[in-house]
């Protein structure tokens, strides 16, 4: 009787080493697929910033019988599932508007001052000569519109995922 025993355990390990070997093929499938559907900021011309860092960011590990996709960007979940942002040690965040503020902080220019606007959000500006530059909006708050990629991955690879672990 151990012998059974001893045999049939054999073969859960097998079949178990086989879906494992398996899951990192199913990973990138679901990988590839959040690539696939993330959203890349577009910026002005000339602004110097290309897109894609958050698509470049999304990993697959598989550790043991688990898999996990993601990114380890601190925006990534907020892309995902959308929420409001605010400011937590100033008074308003500041966008950027003009493309030489883009990937900046009001704290880098040093010869910005605000203009107040009658029913609008006050803004950061500069003196270029003659013109005046504005740079940065100043806002309470943004809400930022849910764009997820991750669960519409895995939703949209599930049947091919589950093929690839059944025939493994």
């Amino acid at each position: 009787m151990k012998v059974v025993r001893k045999n049939i355990d054999s073969i859960v390990v097998k079949i178990h080493e086989q879906k494992i070997k398996a899951l990192p093929i199913a990973a990138a499938i679901v990988q590839s697929q959040a690539k696939a559907l993330c959203v890349v900021g577009k910026y002005p011309a000339g602004s110097g910033i290309v897109g894609g860092n958050l698509r470049n960011s999304i990993y697959a590990i598989v550790k043991g019988n688990v898999a996990y996709i993601g990114s380890n960007l601190i925006y990534a979940a907020m892309q995902e599932f959308g929420g409001a942002v605010t400011p937590v040690y100033a008074k308003a965040l500041t966008i950027p508007i003009s493309p030489r503020a883009y990937g900046k902080r009001a704290g880098d220019f040093d010869d910005l001052f605000m203009i107040e606007r009658d029913g609008k959000p006050p803004v950061l500006a500069r003196k270029r000569g003659e013109e005046i530059e504005v740079m940065f909006v100043l806002l309470k708050k943004v809400t930022i519109p849910k764009q997820p990629y991750l669960r519409p991955a895995l939703e949209t690879k599930r049947k091919e995922v589950l093929k690839i672990l059944q025939a493994a």
